[in-house]
């Protein structure tokens, strides 16, 4: 009895012990890229007897951790080669004491002393995010940061689009932060590549998803460029001023000074050969948009080549800051101005889908100009009001103004040339336009470790205002009408929405999400259209006009539950209950009052798994709803193409889709190779389509417009049948034979396309295949090179003309060369040959655009250039596309820039507080180790 008491006294003794003992945990990184530091040193030392210590290393993923320490006051001690010691005192309580990340800054006096003896390997994987080491891709001193993205494996610019293992990118950050908005061309063209030490490319989670740590789906594929420590204070940039032939001039630059987290952009440029850079934000919609973009993507059934349509002249200028405000607050701001005229002469040849064998087809010459004004603001800042909560606050506002005025001549026609109608007609448009939009993100951290809340309220007002002039003569069999009308629409949105999220941990690797999000929108837009003789007003045309209120209220509540073991797995599953009632209200012609309510279920599924070291595959799932647009709401009839008359549908329900995509990323560090495949689908039910109706004579639709013979009326409707699948595989080597990177690439689609055409469901279906392969040289800074050739293949079978079969070709080859030589002279090669078969006989398929310059570098460090250069060569520049739709195929052909010759100066800015090369073996430590 006395042997069991003592040793159940022995055990509470021991358990007593073990409840009063202290755990420090946290975890050791790189405070510049936020690397996690492998085998670094940490030593507690007793602060009342330094006689005491314990010791441990940070393991993989730079975790550490000291186990039953008596809770006491201690200092900590942090050692890492090539990094600065760091100490701090701590009062360890009894229980788990987390320090969350400790950061340690490099030793620049011990790098300097480094002498690099490794080999940098061009990309690894951390976690879901692929690094890319910008010192192992040599390009030339003036390269831009495009210039080098364009030689990492995964990473293509296609026709000025960015993307990242088939993905088009969203973001481009510098250092984490926002650079010049969300546009990610200013980065690419602008921010030179001698001061970037790496590139990350992920998928950029929302606000609230990186603070629960638990992916809500709201992703957006980036590309974050981290800057070299040493180029982090200074001043670098470059400005140019050119003229040419034919009055062709071009003069710009951009000037970057840095100071720590401190940062000054300012850009600007002034041209008339299309140099742009502004986003798509920046230029006014002129129609209407509805559907919005869907997933994973890439049907090369729809492509534009050839540069953007017509020739601009733009002015602008851009202005970005960033800062910390002390230690707990974080700002961005940028404000971008532009003003822009384009000029445009088109060509355009459609072919209509349907069930008549004769065929009818629509052949359109126009010709125009425009005037865009745009000022841009942005600002973001982040306030941490204390270690458990933060405030982020998103203002942005755009301004918007647009002139523009087009005449038209086109006639619709029959297989054996009977013309049916025809049109020349005269528009203007003069519009302004706004938009506002403000988030206000609160986040809450509790003292329960993975328990958080957060609340984002998001709002957002736009409005448009235009006015329109139509001048037609309209000529349909042996009857001709004249039309003179003017015309004035006013576009209005309201939203505002708050989401709510709330997490709870129920174990060590598994958590709860809760959810739920109230959204409410009101659009309105009021259009009234008068006809007018000799040029006076006779009256309103009710057939033209509308006035159209909508509403629509949403609410969504879900679980997900969430299971990480940190880079090694994460696996989320869930599902929301949505409930959306879409109310639409006309006032004017007739009184007409909608009113539908949804409820829908959204499951959602995502899986991230580390296969190896440097193997990632990951598989997302998600459904959605998605509302009509105010325009395809409206039930109007624009009749700005007299012949080719629209409107739309009050009767339109919301769509509801799904879409995935599996992912899998793999690098052989050794060989220096990168493999990408993605395979995604979208699938759409109630999808918003077109229903075209073509007259085979005159008749009267439902609201009372005639539609004269071969004339057509298209308006949305609701169809199910819409999917596409789409891959992209992509695979790069190096090769020390030629010192260059080898690239191969190709991709496979397949999409379904619903549609109605004069009262026939018709599908049309598109099978496209693009294989390509580019070489890019590696061999020195003076050398730089790059041949490419990229083809596509694809075919569209209508089924209710599946003889047509429409088959086109598309080959597109490129040789890049860059030379530096003999004192300071520098020469520049752009070949690109361009290919198609299968298009109309109207569109130029076979074209080669051949630009050259040679150059003088001189002034000190060579910062000054004069070069003279040639564009379009051989003078055959063009712009041709191809359309397939539901409805109908076509091609069109736009007013391209021709040859010119110009003679340039630039001048490059490049002062940094240590200009000394600094040594790369830390960073192959922090890799490797």
């Amino acid at each position: 009895m006395k042997q069991l008491l003592l040793t159940l006294l022995l055990f509470f003794a021991v358990q007593s012990l073990w409840a009063q003992s202290a755990i420090l945990k946290g975890k050791l990184e790189d405070t510049s890229d936020h690397t996690p530091l492998i085998g670094a040193t940490l030593l507690l030392i007793d602060q009342q007897d330094t006689t005491k210590r314990i010791g441990t290393i940070t393991d993989t993923e730079g975790f550490f951790n000291f186990k039953n320490v008596k809770p006491n006051s201690y200092k900590l001690q942090v050692k890492y080669v090539g990094y600065k010691t760091i100490e701090q005192v701590l009062k360890l309580e009894a229980g788990i004491n987390d320090v969350k990340t400790v950061q340690l800054s490099e030793d620049k006096q011990l790098l300097k002393e480094v002498v690099v003896e490794d080999k940098t390997s061009p990309a690894i994987v951390k976690g879901d995010t692929v690094q890319y080491n910008a010192s192992a891709y040599k390009v030339n001193a003036d390269a831009t940061t495009e210039d080098l993205l364009k030689k990492m494996s995964g990473i293509t610019v296609e026709n000025g689009e960015l993307k990242a293992q088939g993905e088009s990118v969203q973001k481009v950050l510098v250092d984490g932060k926002t650079f010049f908005g969300n546009d990610p061309s200013i980065a690419m063209k602008n921010l030179p590549a001698n001061v970037i030490d790496k590139v990350e490319v992920y998928d950029k989670k929302s606000d609230q998803a990186q603070f629960s740590g638990v992916d809500d789906g709201n992703s957006a594929k980036t590309i974050n460029i981290v800057t070299k420590e040493d180029k982090r204070k200074g001043k670098f940039g470059k400005v140019y001023a050119g003229y040419g032939t034919d009055n062709r001039f071009g003069a710009g630059g951009n000037v970057n000074v840095f100071d720590g987290d401190r940062r000054f952009s300012v850009l600007g440029l002034s041209n008339n050969v299309n140099q742009q850079n502004f986003a798509m934000e920046d230029l006014m919609s002129m129609n209407g948009s509805g559907g919005g973009g869907r997933g994973f993507g890439r049907g090369l059934q729809n492509f534009r080549v050839g540069g953007q349509e017509g020739i601009s002249t733009t002015n602008a200028i851009g202005l970005n800051y960033s800062d910390n405000w002390g230690e707990k607050v974080e700002v961005t701001g940028s404000y971008f101005f532009n003003h822009a005229k384009n000029e445009n002469r088109k060509s355009l040849y459609r072919q209509y889908f349907s069930g008549n064998n004769d065929g009818q087809f629509y052949d359109e010459l126009s010709e125009g100009n425009s005037t865009n004004l745009n000022h841009r603001f942005n600002f973001e800042l982040e306030y941490k009001i204390n270690e458990n909560n933060s405030l982020k606050i998103r203002p942005r506002l755009s301004v918007q103004q647009n002139e523009s005025n087009n005449f038209t001549v086109g006639k619709t026609f029959l297989t054996d040339g009977t013309i049916l109608n025809s049109t020349d007609n005269y528009r203007t448009t003069d519009s302004q336009g706004y938009s506002f939009s403000n988030s206000l993100l609160w986040r809450h951290s509790f003292t329960k470790k993975g328990r958080t809340f957060s609340i984002d309220i998001n709002t957002d007002v736009n409005g448009n205002d235009r006015d329109n002039t139509l001048n037609a003569n309209n000529v349909f069999g042996d009857s001709e009408e004249v039309v003179e009308q003017q015309s004035s629409q006013e576009n209005t949105k309201y939203e505002l929405s708050a989401k709510t999220v709330y997490t709870e941990p129920i174990s060590e690797h598994g958590k709860l999400v809760f959810e739920y999000e109230i959204g409410y929108a009101n659009s309105y837009a009021d259009r009234k259209t008068y006809d007018y003789q000799n040029g006076e007003r006779i009256d309103v045309d009710s057939l033209l006009s509308n006035t159209f209120d909508n509403d629509y209220l949403t609410q969504e509540g879900g679980i997900k539950y969430n299971f990480s073991k940190g880079r090694d797995m994460d696996f989320t599953i869930g599902a929301d209950v949505k409930r959306a009632e879409l109310m639409g209200n006309q006032t004017f012609p007739i009184n007409n009052e909608t009113d539908y309510i949804f409820t829908n279920v959204l499951p959602n599924l995502r899986l991230k798994v580390k296969l190896g070291k440097n193997n990632n595959l990951h598989f997302r799932y998600r459904a959605r709803t998605n509302a009509p647009s105010i325009n395809q709401l409206q039930n109007v009839v624009d009749n700005s193409n007299p012949i080719r008359l629209s409107s739309g549908n009050p009767n339109l329900e919301q769509e509801y889709s799904n879409s995935g995509g599996l992912f899998y990323h793999s690098f052989n560090m050794e060989k220096g190779s990168s493999f990408f495949m993605m395979l995604g689908f979208d699938q759409v039910n109630n999808q918003i389509t077109n229903s075209t109706i073509i007259a085979s004579e005159d008749m009267e639709l439902a609201d009372g417009t005639t539609l004269k013979q071969g004339a057509s009326f298209t308006q949305p409707i609701n169809m199910d049948g819409y999917w596409s699948i789409n891959s992209n595989i992509n695979y790069g080597v190096s090769s020390k034979l030629i010192k260059s990177k080898i690239n191969f690439s190709t991709g496979l689609s397949y999409s379904k396309k619903p549609g109605m055409v004069g009262g026939e469901a018709n599908e049309t279906q598109t099978i496209s295949v693009w294989p390509g392969v580019s070489v890019s040289s590696n061999i020195s800074e003076k050398v730089d090179f790059t041949i490419s050739s990229y083809s596509g293949y694809n075919v569209s079978e209508s089924t209710l003309q599946p003889e047509l079969d429409n088959k086109y070709f598309s080959l597109n080859s490129s040789f890049d060369l860059n030379l530096l030589f003999w004192k300071g002279f520098v020469f520049n090669n752009k070949l690109n040959h361009m290919f198609y078969s299968g298009l109309s006989d109207d569109v130029e398929q076979n074209y080669m655009i051949w630009n050259m310059s040679l150059g003088k570098k001189f002034l000190e460090k060579n910062r000054g250039e004069l070069k003279i250069g040639v564009y379009d060569l051989l003078n055959q520049n063009t712009s041709v596309g191809r359309n397939v739709t539901e409805t109908y195929s076509e091609d069109t052909q736009n007013l391209a820039l021709g040859r010119y010759f110009m003679l340039t100066f630039s001048y490059r800015l490049n002062k940094f507080g240590d200009d000394k090369p600094k040594g790369d073996r830390m960073r192959m430590i922090r890799i490797h180790r």
